[in-house]
């Protein structure tokens, strides 16, 4: 089995006053995204990992 690791994100928008908080999972094929108060999953393409994590 392989080991996951997530990356935890809090943003804070214009307007809102509560931040938002989401935790991203890069898999190989896509990126997972949770947002923490929705509790909603959403799938990226992979490429997409690399704009939002600069992992070198």
């Amino acid at each position: 089995m392989r080991d996951f690791f997530g990356v935890d994100v809090t943003l804070g928008l214009a307007g809102n006053t509560q931040e938002q908080k989401f935790t991203l999972y890069p898999l190989t094929d896509q990126l997972l995204v949770y947002n923490q108060q929705k509790k909603l999953w959403l799938a990226l393409p992979a490429a997409t990992s690399h704009q939002l994590i600069p992992i070198n």
